[in-house]
Order: structure tokens, then C-alpha cells, then sequence
């Protein structure tokens, strides 16, 4: 057991030459989910059977996983029953994943957190090469490529930092990072003065909710 409703058999194995382990995994909250949806949708089906005055040929395939389904011989109707072996059999089959891994090491909760996270890496993949013009190194020697991959990744920082910070405001207005800054920030002008840094004019409504989750309108003076 790695926790406290997910269990795994690590089986040590190859795959066209290479080897590794499968990991089968058993998730009883998502056996207990898909189940429900398994119920749900049977349910859905029965109602449409229901409905139907004539035998279903063209949609056997359909009905068939879940129901017997008996075509009258003295007319075109029908009879259907639930097949509560497929059924039960369909349950069973529930909560299981498998997971293929060359990492003989780690342990199966690791490798199942890494699986997880590749949502997160391609998301982020992505706004490496869409978002930060990164999908083309562009780069004459190993300096210059470990230089832009360095300010690379600090870009990521900083944007996910952003990205953290305005989440529920993005959410809130439907509205892009890229929208926020282009459309609400770029006009915005920042001066140093003798008290400190002053904006050149009086920020509104937007910009002020945008900065505010920054905690820096406040400490920057208008001189407005």
C-alpha cells in the first residue's frame, strides 16, 4: 500500500527489449467513482431502451456491454435485461492503471507522483515555446545555449510567480496573463522623483485591482 486508498504490485518485466518494471496500480476512490459513472450511464441507456418502439440493430454495439437485448419474431420490438455478469464484470475492472517505468529505484508513490506531474510539464513546455518565444533555441555555441536556458528558467520563475498572484483575478475577468499586461499594464509609467518612485499619472480601476495583489500601487507615489 503507497497510501491510504491506492495500492500497486511492482512486476519487474521487458517491452520490446527494454527493460523495467509495470506498476498496477488500485485507486479505491476512483474504483468507487467509476462505478458510480458505470451506474449512471447503464441507467441512461435503460431509459433510451425504453424509448425505443423498434430493435436497435444499428446500435447493438451501443447496448450490447450491458444489456441482452431479445428481438420479437411476431413484430419489430423488443425485450432487453440488464447482463449483470458483463456488469459486474465491467465493476471489477474498475480503479486499475498501469504504469511503465525504466526507474528501478524509485519507489512506486514517487513514480506515481512524477506520472501525475506531467500535466504540469507540459503545461509548462508549452509556455516555454508559446508564451516566451522559446521553441527554437537559436544558439552558436554551448555558452550561449547554457545562457539562454538559464534565463529561460528564470522567466519561468518569475511567471509562475505572476501567474500564482493572478490567478483568481484572471479567473474572475476571463482574461489572459499575456491580456493583463498588454492591455491593462503597458500604458502604466513609473518615474524616480526625490521622494521615491511616482507613477505620471493616476492609475485606474484595472490597473489598481492588477497591482494590488502585488502589494506596490501603495508604495509608489501619483503625482496625481
Amino acid at each position: 500500500m503507497i497510501r491510504h486508498h491506492i495500492y500497486c504490485i511492482p512486476v519487474n518485466t521487458e517491452i520490446y527489449g527494454v527493460s523495467g518494471r509495470v506498476l498496477l496500480y488500485y485507486d479505491s476512490w476512483t474504483h468507487l467513482n467509476q462505478c458510480v459513472e458505470l451506474s449512471n450511464h447503464i441507467d441512461k441507456l435503460q431509459a433510451e431502451l425504453k424509448t425505443l418502439k423498434r430493435y436497435p440493430k444499428s446500435k447493438l454495439r451501443r447496448y450490447s456491454p450491458y444489456f441482452v437485448l431479445t428481438k420479437h419474431n411476431h413484430d419489430s420490438g423488443f425485450d432487453h435485461t440488464i447482463d449483470a455478469d458483463k456488469v459486474e464484470t465491467a465493476r471489477k475492472n474498475k480503479g486499475y492503471f498501469l504504469i511503465f517505468s525504466t526507474d528501478m529505484k524509485s519507489t512506486a508513490s514517487d513514480i506515481l507522483d512524477y506520472y501525475r506531474a506531467k500535466d504540469v510539464d507540459k503545461k509548462l513546455f508549452a509556455q516555454i515555446k508559446v508564451d516566451m518565444d522559446g521553441s527554437r533555441i537559436r544558439t552558436h555555441s554551448e555558452e550561449t545555449t547554457d545562457g539562454k536556458t538559464f534565463v529561460t528558467f528564470i522567466a519561468c520563475v518569475i511567471r509562475s510567480y505572476l501567474l500564482n498572484k493572478l490567478t483568481n483575478y484572471l479567473t474572475d475577468h476571463s482574461i489572459s496573463m499575456k491580456e493583463v499586461f498588454i492591455s491593462q499594464l503597458s500604458n502604466i509609467t513609473i518615474l524616480p522623483g526625490h521622494n521615491g518612485y511616482r507613477f505620471t499619472k493616476a492609475l485606474t480601476k484595472k490597473p489598481r485591482q492588477i497591482l494590488s495583489v502585488f502589494h506596490v500601487a501603495d508604495d509608489i507615489m501619483s503625482n496625481i
